[in-house]
């Protein structure tokens, strides 16, 4: 590839300017001309059939426009922000209303009454599997259910049982996840306004408005082209704004009331009724020969999925490739997916990945102190290396993992950490790889000369600025030349969304292959106007010049006005981008930690990051993405999780739930490694997903290195370690 002018520069946001001046519009910014406000009844119990709906008071109330139940959608069925004939968690909605003020609307929720035949109920896989357990779910698909049990499935690889009897160690052990929200801090927000000609608009915070069009119409009824998705800037998703939950219940209401209708949910509702990272029980049983080889794996992986009969697919593939990034000839990974009357759960930042990452490196560690190897030789002995072949049969290019590792050993000093009372080390490593989700996009010559790009993508990590640098370095121009919009879903390009670090590549090869193409008529055409041989082109600065004769020149501005009237046609392209398979972008953690022995609270004193990004496209955007994930991670680590009891959400605000502050998170030294073997442009890969898988174990395995005791119980609060250390309860283990 020839020196890049534009990708690989820490260039700014290309939305700063916007953002940091007020001029970006938030869903809870728009207003619409006799817009109402809509408000959402939930129900109190967490498995309920509900025998009647009066809503008598509450439609006399001045002020209420329409009241709609499940019953109202085309298709009740097809949708899930309101429950349909039973409710099957505490939380989920039964009634919505719009009216002329959320005040008012608040007002009509108390006047409605609802009656509710209250059901047995299950909260955990291990009830909810137990025979004659109450049903979360009759059916899936039309098809009945006689269990819980949504989805089983196990991969292997070579003879597990062989595999453990070869082991000279083996070693098992539980590890424990908590349900983890995604902590944005923009609440839900969405806006419909039905028009004459029965057509619905939407202006909603969303990372997918082409799944959110797909769902409103399927729940009410309607042909997709008769629902326009208008996505607006998102202040964090991070995976929760990717489902069409609240949107149906809010063109329903437009329909019913023939005004715009906007729904703000409350943070107490985004706790309560909002998709959260599952809890999930991780059982492995591990086995090793004495210089620390690993030889064996097996590892039954529950999953509590709450109220939800859908699958995804993600969490399945993640699940059953655990062991990912160590040679293991021997592996089981056996996935359940348990259905119980808990809140839905959904899509966080690295879905599962970070408490199988808490679980595999925790239990590395382990297994390294039983033979007395150091854990970063116990690493390097069992790594993936270029070659290795992955549980599904991919083998592996070159990657970064082993440089990785290396260099995290090097800027932590790992060789030379010196001993401290209540100072510990620990590291861990880490992977979560984007999908393959097909995008498309659009990129055409502007009158100016200027470099369109359409895309049905939402701008999310400055996502928008990486790709814009692709287009910028495939045709010559600066960054300011190119003008990056998306738009809605009657006129952006297909794109499946943008979350799962899959935007990058999938979205940044559509752009590429589209610029290129661009490029190619570019070329064609200004060769003939020239009279010059196409390979003595070149492409500077919205011009096109015979190398070494800068006087032979033409603007793209002529071009595109020359192109108009010439039989190529206009300097236009589409581009359809698919990421292909490259390296998984590793992560590799190094921490130290200061443990007070005396109340157990725990300090993270220095955090050493080194991650495989393949390439670079803008190490700027790429720092601050990858350190937001570690900061997400610590989180997860240290402090967050729902309490639930009964399946009700007992911490459902920022005060009693605990995201991480900048005061929390320690200053963070990160290195990159540029493999160039990912999937993305120029061997770019998806990197915001990596960083937040290894925090947990880092710290974990820094604990017990500082004061002996191994916590496998997320978050490792306080708490937990003193009763470890102090042998109290069921963490007083070591």
């Amino acid at each position: 590839m020839h020196t890049q002018a534009v990708v690989g520069k820490g260039l700014p946001r290309i939305d700063a300017l916007e953002k940091v001046t007020g001029q970006a519009r938030f869903g809870g910014d728009l207003m619409r001309v006799g817009m109402l406000q809509a408000r959402i009844l939930r129900s109190p119990y967490a498995h309920a059939r509900i025998r009647e709906i009066d809503t008598t008071r509450a439609l006399r109330l001045p002020g209420v426009k329409a009241i709609v139940t499940a019953a109202d959608f085309a298709r009740p069925e097809r949708q899930s922000g309101l429950a349909y004939q039973v409710v099957r968690f505490a939380g989920e909605g039964v009634v919505a209303v719009a009216a002329v003020d959320r005040e008012t609307a608040e007002e009509a929720l108390e006047l409605i009454r609802v009656e509710y035949e209250e059901l047995p109920a299950v909260f955990t896989p291990e009830e909810a599997l137990k025979p004659g357990a109450p049903l979360v779910w009759e059916s899936r698909n039309g098809k009945p259910l006689s269990s819980n049990l949504i989805y089983t499935d196990t991969l292997t690889a070579g003879d597990i049982e062989a595999g453990l009897a070869q082991a000279d160690l083996v070693l098992e052990h539980t590890y424990q996840g908590n349900a983890i929200h995604q902590g944005y801090i923009e609440l839900h927000s969405c806006l419909a306004e039905a028009t004459a000609d029965g057509r619905v608009t939407i202006w909603t915070s969303t990372q997918a408005q082409f799944r959110i069009r797909a769902g409103t119409a399927a729940a009410l009824g309607l042909p997709m082209t008769r629902v326009r998705v208008l996505p607006l800037h998102i202040g964090g998703g991070f995976g929760g704004k990717t489902q069409p939950i609240n949107e149906p219940i809010c063109a329903l209401l437009a329909y019913k009331t023939g005004r715009p209708v906007q729904l703000v949910l409350t943070r107490e509702e985004e706790f309560v009724a909002g998709r959260p990272r599952p809890p999930c029980t991780i059982t492995l049983k591990s086995g090793v020969k004495r210089d620390g080889t690993l030889v064996a794996n097996q590892a039954r992986i529950v999953i509590d999925w709450g109220a939800l009969a859908d699958i995804q697919p993600g969490v399945v593939m993640m699940s059953l490739h655990l062991g990912t990034g160590y040679r293991i000839p021997h592996v089981k990974n056996e996935l359940l997916l348990v259905a119980t009357h808990n809140r839905p759960q959904g899509a966080v930042r690295g879905l599962v990945a970070p408490e199988l990452g808490f679980a595999l490196e925790s239990q590395i560690d382990t297994l390294a102190a039983e033979l007395g190897i150091d854990p970063l030789d116990m690493r390097l002995k069992n790594a993936w290396k270029e070659g290795d072949q992955t549980l599904d049969g991919h083998r592996l290019p070159a990657l970064g993992l082993r440089e990785a590792l290396e260099k995290a050993a090097e800027q932590a000093g790992w060789r030379n950490r010196k001993r401290r009372p209540g100072h510990g080390y620990g590291m861990a490593i880490g992977q979560k790889g984007g999908g393959a989700a097909p995008s498309s996009a659009g990129v055409k010559v502007n009158e100016d000369g200027t470099i369109g790009v359409l895309t049905g993508g939402v701008d999310i990590s400055g996502s928008f600025t990486s790709i814009a640098q692709v287009v910028a370095e495939e045709l010559g121009v600066s960054l300011e030349d190119v003008v990056i919009r998306t738009t809605d879903t009657d006129a952006a390009p297909p794109a499946q969304g943008s979350y799962g670090s899959l935007f990058t590549t999938s979205m940044g090869n559509a752009v590429q292959q589209a610029a290129r193409q661009v490029r190619d008529q570019i070329i064609a055409l200004a060769s003939e106007l020239l009279e010059a041989n196409p390979q003595d082109l070149e492409l500077v600065q919205r011009t096109v010049r015979v190398k070494g004769s800068p006087e032979k020149a033409i603007p793209f501005s002529e071009l595109y006005a020359r192109a108009l009237t010439h039989p190529q046609g206009a300097l236009v392209a589409s581009g359809s981008g698919t990421p292909v398979w490259g390296a998984p972008p590793f992560a590799v953690h190094m921490v130290e930690v200061e443990v007070d022995t005396e109340t157990g609270q725990v300090t993270v004193v220095r955090y050493v990051n080194v991650q495989d990004v393949g390439y670079a496209l803008n190490p700027l955007s790429i720092v601050g993405n990858i350190e937001g994930g570690i900061a997400h991670g610590l989180g997860s680590a240290l402090s967050e999780g729902l309490i639930v009891e009964q399946g009700r959400v007992l911490n459902a605000s920022l005060l009693d739930y605990k995201i991480p502050s900048a005061l929390d998170v320690p200053r963070i030294e990160t290195t990159l490694v540029e493999s160039r073997t990912g999937g993305g442009p120029y061997g770019a890969m998806g990197v915001g997903e990596s960083p937040i898988v290894p925090p947990a174990a880092a710290i974990a395995n820094a604990i017990y290195d500082a004061v002996g005791v191994r916590i496998r119980e997320l978050p490792i609060t306080a708490e937990k370690v003193f009763q470890a250390l102090h042998g109290h309860g069921k963490h007083a283990q070591r």
